[in-house]
């Protein structure tokens, strides 16, 4: 991977690992900031979400790069090819979920699909990519027409030894 990716790769990020939350949090700002949030789905579709716009609107970048050793550069380019999609589909393997911040990485990848419009839709959604059978019946998140996001703080997934320049937050209710 260090060459720059695999041949299907056509973007390549290099995050700090363990600041999946603050790469999608800057993925969600950067969304915000260029017009790219789709509202009009947010609004029908999620609870809670005023809470995730104002931690969005009151997290600077500053706190957001130096969480996750991406450039605000590289986040907004990447929100904005994710903005350009006609459909995404979110898919993560078990480095997200079996991890110590794992609920508050998938709650994030969640809050980023519902922010885009990119749930319960044709060629849209959440893929959880389990390793072994006993795993397929959490594996049916987003399966369901009820859409509930919720922030949860989203700097948890700042490792302790990066906790001086993380931001700290309390959840949503």
């Amino acid at each position: 991977m260090l060459g720059g990716g695999s041949p299907i790769a056509s973007l390549f990020l290099q995050p700090i690992p363990g600041s999946d939350v603050a790469v999608l949090l800057g993925l969600q700002k950067a969304l915000h900031e260029s017009g790219a949030i789709a509202w009009e789905f947010v609004r029908a579709h999620s609870e809670g979400w005023q809470e995730l716009i104002a931690q969005i609107e009151a997290t600077g970048w500053e706190a957001i790069t130096a969480c996750c050793g991406l450039s605000r550069e590289e986040l907004e380019h990447t929100a904005a090819r994710l903005a350009a999609c006609r459909a995404v589909v979110f898919a993560w393997a078990m480095g997200i979920t079996h991890h110590a911040n794992g609920t508050a990485n998938v709650q994030a990848i969640a809050n980023t699909a519902v922010l885009t419009g990119n749930v319960g839709r044709p060629g849209a959604g959440t893929m959880p990519i389990r390793g072994h059978s006993m795993c397929r019946a959490s594996a049916r998140w987003g399966s369901r027409c009820s859409f509930a996001s919720r922030c949860s703080g989203p700097w948890s997934s700042c490792s302790a030894a990066r906790s001086a320049r993380c931001p700290a937050t309390t959840p949503a209710p």
